[in-house]
């Protein structure tokens, strides 16, 4: 038998077992998807509600998935996923469900694949992607349908990267073109693909070595450019990286929290707390939520992080030349977080699991790298030092199995994953109004309005609030507290087309249609203005 035939049979092996393994232990832990529900945080908007959606495949969905800023983003990719996920499963959660973790495990195995061909490294590229299969803060991505966009946008990610590796290894227009059509259809699926240019940039420093050789050996020899050349060669895919940050930009301008209700200071000070916070959750994952409030950090929180970052940085660059990994991992991090970082404020949300699915991967091959060459390094023997160091290796990815499988089951429906949050966060407003109408789903209407009311108490100006406790009162036929409740949500929030349609309600029941038409027809104009949207 020919030698390399031999050696390529032999790798195969130890490779096929790592795989299966991976795909197993991550089947594992989202065991119990397939009995999830929809929940009532956006994925009323992208999927159970949604008419565009369930109109199926057509031209005009199709057409409507390119052109649409529905729900203030534009991922046309991401519409088409769950228009072909419509017509398999109708209105069926758990298909949609295991569509995610499909796209998931695609996602590990790809990271595997990409590590391991790059480094040369067999067993530390498992563990990295068994870090990204198993790891709780991941779970929201997949779990959560409307997360879609996450892990779609992951797998076109790595796609490209490990399509990149063949082009760095043997340059070519038609191997460019695949890198360039992978990254197209990433930012097509979400807007946070915009980095993308950047992370080839470290990928290439770090392990390619394609602009000089460091100290660090490498899995395979690339032909050496400059920095310059290298720069360059990504010039088309940043020029299309700056038009997706427009658009998103469009897009989620309706979004966007009012500049002056946010100051730049406060923004500056919730990023810096954020990088911090997802390191900690990271390393040791607890409290895990949907929803965390933006509130101003407190001063040391800010502090922390910026010394954090600066004391990192300044290391990671001292060890550039032996240990280029923890340089090209915490610039990973720090760089792929800066679109959803909160700069620029879209949403309520301090921070989200969410937003670590691709940052997280640098600071796991940080640690990985970091703590196995540690290992490596001590005078012990050195079977003796690799026992240990499997050992803390499989006890880790255990806990991270249980945490996670916990994790999955807050998913289960409305109700679970928006009492988890009420129960790990404070002054949850947010969290409060969705338990809420989970609750009101199930004619628990005594119990909802309580939580209405403890959202109003946290934000005395949150508007959607005071609409339920309106609909509460009509429920009740207390016509007079329900028109009272719904002024005031129209008073606090004027663009609220539903409230018009509930106040013109309340007065037709109390007697006075002919106030009540005033509103219906207010209701009409406004969503015929935004049926363009």
């Amino acid at each position: 038998m020919n030698l390399n035939v031999q050696h390529s049979l032999k790798q195969f092996g130890p490779q096929a077992v790592i795989l299966m393994a991976l795909t197993v232990s991550t089947i594992f832990v989202y065991r119990n998807i397939g009995t999830c529900e929809f929940v009532n945080y956006d994925d009323p908007v992208y999927v159970s509600q949604n008419p565009h959606i369930q109109n199926g495949f057509s031209f005009g969905s199709i057409t409507w998935a390119f052109t649409t800023r529905y729900f203030s983003n534009w991922h046309p990719v991401t519409w088409l996923s769950y228009l072909l996920d419509f017509q398999m499963f109708r209105l069926w959660a758990g298909g949609y469900h295991l569509v995610n973790l499909f796209i998931h495990i695609c996602n590990v195995l790809l990271l595997y694949l990409l590590f391991r061909a790059a480094t040369g490294y067999q067993y530390r590229s498992a563990v990295l992607a068994a870090f990204f299969a198993l790891h709780p803060l991941h779970v929201e991505s997949v779990a959560w349908i409307s997360e879609r966009k996450d892990v779609l946008c992951a797998f076109f990610w790595l796609l490209a990267m490990l399509a990149y590796y063949r082009y760095a290894r043997r340059p070519s227009v038609v191997r460019y073109l695949i890198v360039f059509m992978c990254f197209i259809l990433g930012s097509l699926s979400k807007s946070m693909m915009v980095t993308f240019p950047f992370t080839l940039l470290l990928f290439d420093y770090w392990p390619l070595n394609r602009h000089s050789p460091t100290d660090e050996p490498t899995a395979v020899h690339f032909p050496k450019k400059p920095w310059k050349w290298l720069v360059m060669e990504k010039i088309p895919m940043i020029a299309v990286s700056i038009i997706i940050s427009l658009v998103a930009i469009w897009t989620q301008s309706k979004s966007m929290v009012d500049i002056q209700n946010l100051p730049v200071l406060m923004r500056i000070a919730n990023a810096l707390m954020a990088y911090i916070v997802y390191v900690k959750k990271m390393i040791w994952p607890g409290d895990l939520c949907v929803m965390y409030p933006l509130e101003m950090p407190p001063l040391w929180q800010s502090v922390a992080g910026f010394v954090f970052i600066a004391g990192a940085l300044a290391l990671a660059f001292a060890l550039r030349r032996r240990h280029g990994y923890l340089l090209f991992g915490l610039l990973w991090y720090l760089g792929t977080l800066v679109p959803v970082i909160g700069i620029i404020q879209v949403g309520s949300q301090a921070m989200a699991d969410r937003y670590t699915y691709i940052p997280s991967i640098g600071i796991f091959t940080a640690l990985i790298w970091g703590v196995s060459t540690a290992f490596s390094r001590l005078s012990t023997d050195r079977v003796f030092n690799y026992t240990i160091l499997s050992l803390v290796t499989t006890t880790v990815l255990i806990l991270m199995m249980m945490l996670s499988s916990q994790q999955v089951r807050y998913w289960k429906n409305s109700i679970t994953l928006m009492g988890n949050a009420v129960r790990v966060t404070e002054n949850n407003y947010v969290a409060h109004q969705d338990l809420g109408l989970a609750l009101v789903d199930k004619g628990l209407y005594e119990e909802a309005v309580s939580h209405f009311k403890q959202a109003i108490a946290i934000n005395p100006v949150y508007a959607e609030a005071y609409l339920n406790i309106g609909s509460y009162y009509m429920l009740h036929k207390d016509y007079k507290n329900a028109i009272k409740s719904y002024q005031k949500a129209i008073s606090l929030n004027a663009g609220m087309v539903k409230a018009y349609t509930l106040l013109g309600r309340a007065f037709k029941a109390s007697g006075k249609p002919v106030e009540g038409e005033i509103y219906f027809k207010k209701a009409k104009q406004m969503k015929a203005a935004d049926s363009g949207m």
